[in-house]
């Protein structure tokens, strides 16, 4: 339907005309190379029929493309499309010539470029004409058609024409009036095929509204998981697969993998639990020379020691370090091998006995927490008894009145002096429990150690309910257990006395039968005194925790 009429005189008519008429001036104003544009190159470009980019000459004119006819000669034309304003004529690279037709118009025969053509190039060409007198028509005979459409990838491909992509969700052209179809396709989306037409009165915008086609699965494992020999995850994975059947692998060092075929329906959304790659095992032997030091395996602590079997150990390259605190440590590394009994022995050093410093004997991860000086062996010479404390951070809680407690234990180093040098006479690094144990109703007792006449002894103060106190003498390489003696307080007033002698062997009890006594010196003692069997020598460096040795036994 007409509009609207308008009389004009225009240099190139708009769209089709009902008279024409011409001076025969129509030419090329001026052509050049658009070096910026790279609708040829990335945006549209297209192939001759040589597999060649096509150099694009974007021809300015309002006039329809219906009415032009293009000739390059023995260069073929590749392919013309409409745009606003604008004809884009794909030409294959070393065209040199064009003749151009329109049927009202006139016509350009053999227009010299004056280069050939470049590959994947653009060329802007503006034309020239005389005086063209004519009725003109406000409707240009083309209307927009404008699709949308939100998926990832989505591709449009109007009539026959190549597929174009989407831009944020939108797709528009300017086509001639009439009927179109169209057909929109997406990856794991089924096609979407349709029908438009458009007319003068309006552009036309469609929704396209794609249906899944495809599922939403993930995967747990143990182990590495591929899918179709490609690695996409460990332990876990979840993705969006197309209909159809897929090899699913679990991956994992020293195991044999675990195959699956997993086939997908459309519309699924499921976990699948994937099966644990079966362990490759062997057996391994581990000893020492030291029976009960501590085993390391690839830097993870065994919870037992030597010796040992182990079984189902996993083949490959393994590290064993075994550690004493008597003992230097010692590695070794092992090829564990399938279905096999590895053997591995590790003998372990002694650690130096001698020292120019006290602190030469600290071990790692411990400090110095008291030291004492005293003759120890009657040699008029000052000995040294380093109390030491650990510094594991694991160790320090919160305690039931929500403050920071340091929860390390104690330990002892005992050193004899040689002049110039210390030895080693006893250790034990972990025999005392942490200054703020918790005493539960009560204070936690005190610890106090000290040397006097040549003894070492270990004193625990429990304030008005007593004390009690062990007393050691260098012996054999070591610190002997050679007396014990307690005292249970109440308050001021002993309730009763205990003291026991190991190279006596006899044991001396005072109890307290004044049950009025009030103040110390008031109380009256029954004294009793028996014999006591001793099947084994006490040593310093063998008491595992003073709390729990019982003297009760005696």
């Amino acid at each position: 339907m007409m509009k609207k009429l308008l009389f004009t005189v225009l240099i190139i008519s708009l769209s089709c005309a009902t008279t024409f008429g011409q001076t025969g001036n129509f030419g090329v104003a001026s052509f050049t190379m658009d070096e910026k544009d790279q609708a040829a190159r990335i945006i549209s470009p297209r192939k001759d029929q040589n597999d060649k980019v096509c150099a694009i000459v974007k021809m300015e004119t309002p006039l329809l493309l219906k009415d032009f006819i293009f000739d390059a000669g023995m260069t073929a034309v590749a392919h013309t499309e409409q745009k606003t304003n604008e004809i884009w004529i794909y030409l294959s690279p070393g065209a040199r010539r064009l003749t151009i037709q329109h049927k009202h118009v006139g016509t350009i025969r053999n227009y010299e470029f004056g280069e050939t053509l470049k590959e994947a190039t653009v060329y802007i060409m503006k034309l020239k004409s005389g005086t063209v007198k004519t009725v003109v028509e406000e409707d240009v005979n083309m209307q927009y058609l404008v699709v949308n459409c939100p998926i990832d990838r989505a591709t449009i491909k109007i009539d026959n024409d190549a597929p174009e992509p989407f831009t944020n969700g939108k797709f528009q052209k300017l086509l001639e009036y009439g009927k179109h179809q169209y057909i929109v396709e997406a990856p794991l989306y089924k096609p979407l095929a349709g029908k438009v037409e458009l007319t003068a009165q309006k552009k036309e915008e469609v929704n396209a509204v794609m249906q899944p086609n495809f599922a939403t699965l993930t995967f747990t494992a143990d182990g590495d998981i591929y899918i179709n020999d490609v690695r996409k995850a460990t332990d876990k994975w979840t993705d969006k697969f197309s209909p159809g059947t897929y090899k699913v692998e679990v991956k994992k060092e020293a195991h044999r993998s675990s195959v699956v075929a997993v086939t997908v329906k459309a519309g699924e959304n499921k976990t699948i639990p994937l099966q644990v790659p079966t362990p490759i095992v062997g057996s391994l032997n581990i000893s020492s020379n030291v029976v009960g030091a501590s085993i390391f395996i690839d830097g993870a602590k065994h919870s037992e020691t030597t010796p040992i079997l182990i079984k189902g150990m996993l083949i490959g390259k393994h590290d064993i370090q075994l550690q004493h605190k008597d003992y230097k440590p010692m590695k070794k590394t092992v090829e564990k091998r399938e279905g096999k009994l590895d053997i591995v022995k590790i003998t372990l050093q002694e650690k130096d006995k001698y020292g120019q410093n006290p602190t030469d004997f600290l071990p790692k991860e411990y400090v110095v927490f008291e030291k004492i000086n005293g003759d120890l062996n009657k040699d008029g010479i000052e000995d040294c008894v380093l109390i030491i404390k650990g510094t594991d951070k694991n160790q320090i809680i919160t305690d039931r009145f929500n403050e920071q407690s340091d929860r390390n234990r104690r330990g002892i180093i005992v050193l004899l002096n040689k002049n110039e040098l210390y030895e080693l006479a006893a250790k034990n690094y972990d025999c005392f429990s942490s200054e703020n144990e918790d005493g539960g109703p009560y204070v936690a007792p005190d610890l106090h150690v000290y040397i006097e006449k040549g003894n070492l002894y270990i004193r625990y103060g429990h304030g008005k309910y007593g004390y009690w106190k062990y007393t050691f003498r260098f012996h054999n390489s070591d610190f002997e257990l050679i007396g014990y003696d307690q005292s249970d307080n109440r308050g001021p007033v002993v309730s009763r006395e205990t003291s026991i002698n190991f190279l006596s062997k006899k044991k001396q009890e005072k109890v307290n039968i004044n049950e009025d006594a009030e103040e110390s010196g008031d109380e009256v003692f029954k004294e009793t005194w028996k014999s006591i069997n001793v099947n084994r020598v006490i040593k310093l460096s063998e008491v595992k925790d003073f709390d729990e040795l019982d003297m009760t036994v005696y």
